[in-house]
């Protein structure tokens, strides 16, 4: 058993990292359809005492994806 008090426990847990999808954004996992925050992934997990952060990214950031699917260089890596 670890000595560690409940308070350098916390400290030392790691914190669970969502990086957003294909096509998904921030708002997905933090407010889904717009559906209120106590139906999120974010939510879930910190009410099961997980700390999470979301990436902050949204959906139109996708498109810089979108437009390499035209390069010829997408396709060889």
């Amino acid at each position: 058993m670890s000595s560690l008090r409940a308070s350098e426990q916390s400290a030392a847990r790691p914190v669970f990292v969502v990086l957003p999808g294909f096509g998904n954004a921030a708002v997905d996992y933090v407010n889904p359809f717009g559906q209120g925050e106590e139906l999120s992934l974010k939510n879930s997990l910190t009410k099961r005492g997980i700390e999470v952060e979301v990436m902050p990214l949204d959906r139109i950031e996708w498109l810089n994806v979108l437009r390499g699917i035209f390069s010829l260089s997408f396709w060889l890596g």
